[in-house]
C-alpha cells in the first residue's frame, strides 16, 4: 500500500513539473509573477514534503500474534522461573506474590475494582533471564511502530507484568506519560490459556478489538496503541491472561507521536490531493 501510495504521488509530482515547465531560454533571473504556477509549485513542494515524511500505512495501533517466538524466561523475584504455556499451580502462586493494581483519578491513585480489576508487579520485582529475548524484544517493537507509522528512534522500557484472573478487567481510559519521552504502550500477552479479555480501542470515530484468547496456551500476542487512544480491556470470562507491559519512548527532539498527529498527516495528504 505505502509503495502504489509513493508511487502516485511521484506522478502527481512529475505531472505538476512537466505543467509548470519554464522555457529554457529564460534566464533564472526572471521571476513569474503567474499566482497559478506559484499555487503549483507550492502544492508540488508540499506533495514532496509528505513523500519524504509520511508513513502512509500508520494506524492507531498494531497486533501481531505468533507460534514461533523466544521464551523470555520469566523470573518473579520472590517465585522463581515460571514456565510458559502458565500453569494453574503457577497462576495461583503469582496471585499470592501480587498486588492490586491502582490508577490515576484525577490528581489521585486509586484502586477501585469497580473500574479496573486486575493484579500487578512493578519491573523491579520480575526479570528476563534469556539472553535472546533482548534482541527478539527489538524485532517485535521495530514491527510494532512500523505498523503505527512512527518515525525516529524509539525504545521499550518494562513497566508491569500484568495477571488478569477470571472476572478481571479495566474500564475505558487514556494513558498518561509514565516517563518523559512516553508516546504509547507495547503489551506482550504471554503463552497463557484463557478467554475473553479482548482490547477495546477507540480514537475519534474508529473503533478496534484486539484478540488475544486464540491458541492463548501456545501464543504470543504482541499489543501497541498510542497513549492518546481510548483503551478498554474486557473481562476476562475464564481461566487467566498473563501480559508484560512496556513504555515505548521516543527521542524528544523529534516531534511528539500522537494518533492525532497521525491522523492530521493523513488529513493534510487528503486535502493536497483533492486540491
Amino acid at each position: 500500500m505505502e509503495a502504489e501510495y509513493a508511487l502516485f504521488l511521484e506522478e502527481h509530482l512529475s505531472n505538476l513539473s512537466s505543467e509548470t515547465e519554464t522555457d529554457p531560454s529564460i534566464t533564472e533571473d526572471v521571476v513569474s509573477d503567474n499566482p497559478d504556477i506559484k499555487d503549483e509549485e507550492d502544492l508540488r513542494k508540499q506533495l514532496q514534503d509528505l513523500l519524504d515524511n509520511l508513513q502512509l500505512d500508520g494506524t492507531f495501533s498494531s497486533l501481531y500474534t505468533t507460534s514461533q517466538f523466544v521464551n523470555p524466561g520469566l523470573h518473579i523475584n520472590t517465585i522463581g522461573s515460571i514456565a510458559l504455556p502458565l500453569s494453574s499451580r503457577d497462576a495461583l502462586t503469582i496471585i499470592g506474590r501480587c498486588r492490586k493494581a491502582p490508577f490515576g483519578r484525577k490528581d489521585e491513585t486509586v484502586i477501585d475494582e469497580n473500574v479496573r480489576r486486575t493484579w500487578e508487579l512493578d519491573a523491579a520485582e520480575f526479570q528476563c533471564l534469556n539472553p535472546a529475548w533482548e534482541s527478539y524484544l527489538q524485532r517485535l517493537l521495530k514491527n510494532a511502530v512500523t505498523n503505527l507509522g512512527v518515525q525516529g528512534t524509539t525504545s521499550c522500557y518494562p513497566y508491569k507484568l500484568l495477571f488478569y484472573e477470571e472476572g478481571a478487567f479495566f474500564k475505558a481510559h487514556r494513558g498518561t506519560e509514565k516517563v518523559p519521552g512516553m508516546f504509547g504502550t507495547l503489551v506482550v500477552c504471554l503463552p497463557s490459556e484463557h478467554t475473553g479479555g479482548q482490547v477495546l480501542l477507540k480514537h475519534g470515530r474508529k473503533e478496534q478489538t484486539l484478540e488475544t484468547a486464540g491458541l492463548s496456551s501456545f501464543d504470543l500476542s504482541v499489543l501497541a496503541w498510542y497513549s492518546d487512544v481510548q483503551h478498554e480491556i474486557k473481562p476476562v470470562t475464564s481461566r487467566y491472561r498473563l501480559v508484560w507491559t512496556y513504555n515505548l519512548v521516543q527521542d524528544q527532539e523529534q516531534p511528539k507521536q500522537t494518533a492525532a498527529a497521525l491522523d492530521s498527516s493523513h488529513a493534510r495528504l487528503k486535502s493536497l490531493l483533492t486540491t
